[in-house]
């Protein structure tokens, strides 16, 4: 979703999309076309970052798009949507590819499923022991959920959360390999250049708990959409831009040493730019995964259901330090 608009606007769409179709968390086969395309985006630094791929994906299931977040594993894509709804894809390969996959709603322990502002996913993130965490924007809430049983899901609604605007809460999410969870707010309450970032200790994501405080500043203009960490324990952060009448623009931006103590204010490098003339669009997701000796980071849009926006797939590969 386009976070930074105003809340009013907000709320007219989050009314608009599959807001009937929450309450269907069984799987339901999934069809998807990934076309092929020859654009490519621009590098700032093509030493750091190499494209390999670039697809736009297209779907008959009314629901599919609106893509928030994702998730890279070996062979496997997986995606929510800001209403909620989750898509597991293979990996495209090739020119044109037909994927078969499937697509599944929260669970129930992650709220009411009569609104999609109660099921606003911006947020995913995996934990060592195969949790997987939703940051829930609207709501200013978490909901974690057992992998291994879909069923088994809890809402934990921190203290440290609940200022942070409506539409500008957790819109990243990373879990660090010691088990500490960061959480990221799209952009200030007050406007500010920096985000707000949230670092809960082990175990420690409950509602009283008090978390280390950070922030990132990303470019001026732009806010955070979504990070993820390296295999070599680099960062990487995905932040956009949106102007009027409907012009969007995505920075990555790589942060070499993170820096996870308190009152720390991290700042990125940029690698790569999304903007007109080349690539863009509502980038809002990012994965990281490994082949081989090889890192790939994928990129993903949020169309908002809207036909002037497409849902684009990039690959593409980071070089090692």
């Amino acid at each position: 979703m386009i976070g930074w608009i105003p809340t009013g606007l907000a709320a007219l769409l989050l009314g608009s999309s599959s807001v009937a179709k929450l309450g269907v968390v069984e799987a339901k086969p999934l069809k998807i076309v990934a076309h092929a395309s020859n654009f490519r985006p621009a590098f700032a630094d093509a030493r750091a970052l190499k494209h390999v791929s670039a697809w736009t994906l297209t779907s008959d299931a009314e629901a599919f798009g609106g893509i928030s977040a994702m998730l890279a594993g070996r062979t496997s894509l997986l995606f929510v949507a800001d209403d909620g709804t989750f898509f597991s894809l293979p990996k495209p390969i090739g020119k044109e590819t037909q994927l078969s996959g499937h697509q599944f709603g929260l669970p129930s322990g992650c709220g009411q499923r009569d609104s999609k502002k109660d099921h606003d996913s911006e947020a995913l993130a995996l934990t060592p022991d195969r949790v997987l965490w939703v940051g829930l924007e609207w709501t200013n809430r978490l909901c974690q959920i057992a992998l291994g049983n879909w069923s088994q899901s809890r809402l934990t609604s921190p203290d440290a959360m609940r200022q942070w605007p409506l539409t500008g809460g957790s819109e990243a999410m990373l879990a660090l390999k010691d088990g500490r969870m960061v959480v990221f707010a799209e952009r200030a309450a007050d406007d500010g250049p920096e985000s707000p970032i949230l670092v809960f200790p082990a175990g420690g994501v409950k509602a009283g708990t008090r978390p280390m405080v950070l922030r990132f500043r990303p470019p001026t203009g732009f806010n955070v959409s979504d990070a993820v960490m390296l295999l070599d324990g680099r960062m990487l952060v995905l932040a956009r831009s949106f102007n009027l009448p409907f012009d969007f623009g995505a920075r990555l931006l790589l942060v070499d040493a993170p820096d996870w103590s308190e009152g720390a204010v991290m700042e990125g490098r940029e690698i790569l730019r999304l903007e007109a003339p080349g690539i863009h669009d509502n980038f809002e997701a990012i994965g990281v995964s490994a082949e081989g000796k090889r890192t790939m980071i994928w990129l993903a849009s949020d169309d908002n259901h809207l036909p002037l926006q497409k849902t684009w797939l990039l690959k593409l590969e980071v070089h090692s330090k």
